[in-house]
């Protein structure tokens, strides 16, 4: 297909669907709560990296009862940069998830 071609009736279709469901994404909600009667929580942190770019996700797991209950409180993803004082991008990532899990979250 090229760039400037119409769509087909049923692709036409199905976008006409897609711009209708859009209004409705104001009604959804995010739940921002993520306590529980509980004093067990763990803060996990998950990081990596490649030669194009790294990033971060910091989830909360908190036990209630006998369950466990995980929610992603923090996500970040970075360019690497084009000129790298060192070849490890490991070492940056997990700087980076060290300085968002330990200084904004706590």
């Amino acid at each position: 297909m090229q760039w400037d071609a119409p769509l087909s009736k049923e692709d036409n279709d199905k976008w006409t669907e897609i711009k209708k469901e859009l209004t409705s994404i104001e009604n959804i909600t995010i739940p921002r709560y993520i306590g529980g009667d509980t004093s067990s929580y763990e803060l996990l942190a998950f990081c990596d990296a490649s030669a194009s770019a790294y990033a971060c996700c910091i989830y909360l797991r908190v036990k209630i009862g006998s369950d466990y209950k995980t929610n992603l409180i923090f996500a970040k993803s970075r360019i690497s940069p084009k000129k790298q004082k060192t070849n490890n991008l490991q070492v940056g990532t997990h700087g980076m998830c060290y300085r968002y899990s330990f200084n904004q979250i706590c």
